[in-house]
């Protein structure tokens, strides 16, 4: 339940992106959301094709946002938030599996908090400097 109630706190992030008006960004977090819930409310669970597709488009949306607001902390990143952010959720991440059920579940709820604080970081960076998109 925990980790269903933190994949909410992407929306934070749509909201944000949003504002701003990096739509992009504000519509790889709303797709995050909406596979995390997924997973994380085990809908599909007795489906075992639907459930590896949606972690599969997971991942991919994961590794979208990573690149995308990679390349929006280099045209504007002063602050080392994010870099920190990073470092930790891999960090955090690698300690998964070698955990309890409890204790990783606690540690992925962290990591979408960690993650979720470090993406509002770029977008404000970004978002406040009123850069020019390409």
């Amino acid at each position: 339940m925990k980790l269903l109630v933190s994949s909410l706190l992407f929306l934070t992030n749509f909201i944000h992106n949003t504002y701003y008006q990096k739509y992009v960004y504000a519509w790889l977090f709303l797709l995050l959301t909406v596979t995390s819930v997924f997973i994380h409310s085990e809908i599909f669970m007795e489906s075992f094709e639907i459930h590896n597709f949606i972690l599969f488009i997971d991942k991919m949306v994961i590794v979208n946002i990573f690149f995308y607001g990679s390349y929006l902390y280099w045209k504007s990143g002063i602050s080392v938030i994010p870099i920190l952010s990073v470092v930790l959720v891999t960090l955090l991440y690698t300690k998964i599996y070698n955990s309890t059920k409890e204790e990783s579940e606690n540690i992925h709820m962290i990591m979408h908090i960690i993650g979720c604080l470090g993406h509002h970081m770029i977008i404000h960076e970004y978002g406040s400097r009123k850069i020019i998109p390409i």
